[in-house]
């Protein structure tokens, strides 16, 4: 109700649909070209990014922002492009450059369909018991 209002009254893009909150995304995912996470670094850092995960389940990459966890998953994994994503133009030339060559765009894709293996619950608690073992 409150993006309803907010549209409303800030109007919205003839290319731009705006969805409810829903469990089930990957109908969006499977869908898409591409997944931008567009946090504002300079309000807040986000720590981890696991909307990158779940664009990589589908082979969508990211552009995201320069600093947080999404810049470390897409800088390890290489299934996208950090960039300033509080300054409009060159978010628009990440954009493009992404999107612009379709063998450099399908390679990033098959990247994210083998790299997401990394943040499988088996891979992180297998990490997580290495980890711990370490500290005894």
């Amino acid at each position: 109700a409150e993006a309803d209002e907010w549209f409303a009254r800030a109007g919205s893009p003839s290319n731009m649909s705006v969805f409810p909150l829903h469990k089930e995304l990957g109908m969006f995912y499977s869908e898409a070209d591409l997944h931008l996470q567009l946090s504002k670094p300079s309000m807040a850092v986000e720590t981890f990014g696991m909307t990158i995960v779940e664009a990589m389940q589908y082979g969508v990459p990211s552009v995201v922002p320069c600093v947080g966890g999404p810049a470390e998953i897409v800088r390890v994994t290489g299934c996208g492009i950090a960039c300033d994503t509080e300054n409009v133009e060159i978010l628009e030339r990440s954009i493009r450059s992404l999107l612009a060559d379709p063998i450099a765009y399908r390679v990033q894709s098959e990247r994210c369909l083998s790299e997401v293996r990394r943040f499988s619950l088996e891979n992180m608690q297998k990490q997580l018991i290495d980890i711990i073992d370490e500290q005894f």
